[in-house]
């Protein structure tokens, strides 16, 4: 029997302008840190494509804003399924860390 993978998206959300570790509002023309990353193979995003959803982030036991690339993007280009936007250097390195740790757990973003 088959196991149904369970989803760990919620509704699609406005990323704009929004840490995706802190969740602070990043003010227009302060600059934005970010990173992509590769979705699980059985992970059905393509309907958020151009979107931001919530992903549930086990380390950190608590919901993270990623935004699903556009097909044609440059980040998808580049392989990424994902891209993670925060206020600060530090963030996005607390960020990157947390989902690292994810990934060799089997989280939602494996390598």
């Amino acid at each position: 029997m088959k196991r149904r993978v369970r989803e760990t998206f919620e509704r699609q959300i406005s990323p704009e302008r929004t840490c995706a570790f802190c969740s602070a509002r990043i003010p227009a023309g302060h600059e934005v840190f970010g990173f992509g990353a590769k979705a699980r193979p059985d992970a059905d995003i393509e309907r958020y494509r151009g979107a931001g959803i919530k992903i549930t982030v086990g380390s950190l036991k608590r919901q993270v804003v990623a935004i699903v690339t556009g097909r044609d993007s440059p980040a998808a280009r580049a392989g990424h399924d994902l891209y993670f936007a925060a206020c600060s250097e530090s963030c996005a390195n607390a960020l990157k860390a947390a989902l690292e740790e994810d990934i060799k757990g089997g989280g939602l973003l494996p390598t």
